[in-house]
């Protein structure tokens, strides 16, 4: 949509893919409000980490850490997160139940199904899969038990 209300839930496996996703959209997209849930580990997507967001909103507008939280999720337009992420966060991320638009799944051939089927359970409009048929499937390390 162009009227400033679509709501996009990006998606992928890892931090580290989530970082690169971060920075490619705001490279191509400068003006989109964007948030990134969890932990960056680059210092150009830090500035877009949801607890960072926050505190700049509460020194600016003097609301508190919690509200501000809530007001930078619900001004979003698109949301950046790891599949388990999304699918362990107990909160809509700032918009209703079903309320995104869009889930795009990026390196969709790494995400592990319960991940990325709780993440579709959000009842986007569209779903987006995004992958290569020669990429790596998903990668769980088991250490040998004692």
């Amino acid at each position: 949509q162009t009227d400033g209300t679509a709501h996009v839930l990006l998606l992928a496996e890892t931090n580290f893919a989530v970082d690169n996703l971060v920075q490619a959209v705001h490279r191509s997209c400068p003006q989109a409000s964007l948030v990134r849930l969890g932990l960056a580990s680059s210092e150009e997507a830090k500035n877009f980490e949801l607890d960072t967001q926050a505190r700049q909103k509460e020194k600016r507008e003097g609301c508190n850490f919690f509200k501000a939280r809530d007001l930078v999720l619900k001004s979003a337009r698109v949301t950046l997160s790891t599949c388990v992420r999304a699918a362990a966060s107990s909160k809509h991320f700032g918009v209703e139940a079903g309320g995104f638009l869009t889930v795009i799944v990026d390196e969709a051939t790494q995400a592990n199904t319960p991940a990325f089927l709780a993440a579709l359970a959000r009842r986007p409009s569209c779903a987006v899969l995004v992958g290569d048929a020669q990429q790596l499937g998903p990668v769980c390390t088991l250490s040998p038990p004692d």
